[in-house]
């Protein structure tokens, strides 16, 4: 197989939403700093579909870390997290 024709296959592939990385970040508030974590849209635009998906996360950080609040909150479907290791928890049991 030649370059061109493995450039061809490659470029046909379609990637599935679960591939997709979730941005990353820090933020300060007068809380102070913050780590965010802004899961992927899924491709249908639908609003339950978005607030079924949010609500399925929402509902596992507070078993995790407890009520939304100074350790965890979700805003405009961004999570923030004081403690960049429970960033990480909802990184890997959500990616």
């Amino acid at each position: 197989m030649n370059v061109p024709q493995v450039v061809q296959q490659i470029s046909n592939i379609d990637l599935d939403d679960s591939i997709v990385p979730m941005r990353k970040g820090t933020s300060k508030s007068w809380m102070g700093e913050y780590h965010w974590v802004s899961p992927p849209m899924p491709r249908s635009q639908e609003v339950h579909v978005k607030r079924n998906n949010d609500q399925d996360k929402v509902d596992w950080c507070e078993q995790q870390f407890g009520k939304s609040g100074h350790r965890w909150f979700a805003n405009n479907n961004r999570f923030y997290f004081k403690n960049e290791g429970d960033m990480t928890m909802f990184v890997l049991r959500w990616s």
